[in-house]
């Protein structure tokens, strides 16, 4: 999570170039994806990715 206390002061964090989104996930976002799964019944065994969409190449 880019603004985590971790990484909150690294400016130029090798991974947040690879995303789509240009940067990292708040723990603001995090914190939404989670309440939504608890809010959701309809969501049952899946994994929710929340990494802004990194590209592995």
């Amino acid at each position: 999570m880019g603004d985590s206390p971790k990484w909150r002061h690294v400016t130029d964090h090798p991974h947040a170039s690879r995303t789509p989104i240009g940067r990292l996930v708040t723990m603001d976002e995090m914190a939404d994806a989670a309440d939504f799964l608890l809010r959701n019944t309809g969501m049952n065994a899946h994994d929710l990715h929340v990494d802004g969409g990194i590209l592995i190449t």
